[in-house]
């Protein structure tokens, strides 16, 4: 039986054919205290690669931007990047194996009108600026978002897509399972 997921074309392939999977597809989702983003990826590769996974886009000023770097004689590592700075290694103090399924859990909290941003439980940044409007997108690969584009995708496969505006609960899920077969 396959793992499942969704395969993202990378740098082998031109710009124009690069994977992109926006949430939602069309027009913003908004949250007001809390959001969350949670996810399940591992590379397809094995060989050096840097590469945008996954993109909050919040307003239309800011992002909060999960990358993954692998590269050549050194360990691999996945970050979070807010608006162009890297605020936090996401596991820093262990080897991840991007050759097996890695889960990602980002929280965006507001706090006395500013954003902490934790990844697993863990406090990443604290206290960042927060855009004046709460409507978000979400997207994985590349994207043409206007003022966040780009095409640096990572060689990576997602699945199990978690969206929720609420702590604790799964608001939208995507499992990204090949469906059974009925016999």
């Amino acid at each position: 039986r396959s793992e499942g997921g969704l395969s993202f074309r990378s740098y082998e392939s031109v710009q124009d054919e690069r994977t992109s999977l926006v949430i939602p597809a069309e027009g913003k989702l908004r949250f007001d205290k809390y959001l969350s983003l949670a996810f399940d990826f591992k590379d397809r590769g094995g060989a050096d690669h840097f590469g945008y996974i996954a993109r909050i886009i919040i307003g239309s000023e800011t992002s909060v931007d999960v990358v993954m770097n692998n590269p050549v004689n050194q360990d691999p590592f996945i970050c979070i990047i807010k608006d162009g700075r890297l605020p936090s290694k996401i596991h820093p103090d262990k080897l991840i194996r991007l050759s097996e399924w890695n889960r990602v859990s980002i929280e965006l909290t507001v706090n006395d009108g500013l954003l902490d941003v934790s990844e697993n439980g863990q406090q990443v940044a604290s206290g960042l600026s927060l855009p004046g409007t709460r409507e978000y997108t979400v997207t994985f690969g590349a994207n043409h978002e206007l003022g966040f584009s780009t095409s640096d995708v990572a060689p990576f496969m997602v699945r199990n897509i978690s969206i929720s505006v609420s702590p604790g609960s799964g608001n939208y899920n995507w499992s990204l399972e090949y469906p059974s077969s009925s016999d």
